[in-house]
């Protein structure tokens, strides 16, 4: 006995090709969810502001930890914490004179708040107290990427003078340069820690 395989058309009706049929599955992970059925909620964090209310900065950074959300902006040049749960607006921290483009804070009881900015800086903050730790003045033109590695080992990655300086921190915002890298031959923009076992910068 032979049987009639009939090839299925893409239609309005919402009826598949043949092709759409015989490609594989999604994987497992990601199967099924979407913004329809996935579990999630939305919230909403006040905008900082400056200045000039009726023009909203652009948010230009974040990072969090299991308790706090930290936002940078462009051009404004504090950041601001927030609750995580609550949403609600903790510390404004003030101290750079321009804005930034990248901020890492650590996690634990006394969280530290790293952030680099265009004034060429690196600052460590106290995210509970909102309070400045230290100031790093390496870097010859913007701060434009930072790399932390379990609040140990912190790197900071430059604009105009395309390097690289490592640090190594006490986990209180204390900072020791350790390392300067050169050799790119343009801005620094990524840094990440893959691992604990080998302390390698990408």
């Amino acid at each position: 006995m032979v049987e009639d395989k009939q090839e299925t058309s893409s239609n309005h009706n919402g009826i598949g090709t043949k092709e759409e049929e015989d490609s594989p599955p999604p994987p497992p992970q990601i199967a099924g969810t979407d913004w329809e059925s996935a579990n999630y909620e939305v919230r909403s964090l006040e905008y900082g502001g400056g200045e000039e209310e009726d023009e909203p900065d652009e948010v230009s950074a974040m990072d969090a930890n299991a308790r706090y959300v930290v936002l940078q902006y462009l051009v404004e040049p504090h950041l601001d914490v927030f609750d995580l749960e609550g949403g609600s607006k903790l510390a404004r921290l003030s101290g750079h004179s321009y804005g930034g483009r990248c901020v890492r804070i650590s996690s634990g009881r006394s969280p530290v708040i790293y952030s680099g900015s265009l004034d060429k800086t690196v600052r460590a903050w106290n995210a509970v107290e909102g309070s400045l730790l230290e100031t790093i003045y390496n870097h010859l033109d913007y701060v434009e990427s930072l790399g932390l590695l379990s609040g140990r080992w912190m790197a900071s990655g430059g604009r105009g003078d395309k390097a690289i300086f490592v640090y190594e921190t006490d986990g209180a915002g204390k900072l020791w340069r350790r390392h300067r890298f050169d050799g790119h031959e343009g801005w620094v923009t990524q840094l990440v820690f893959p691992g604990e076992r080998r302390k390698v910068i990408f």
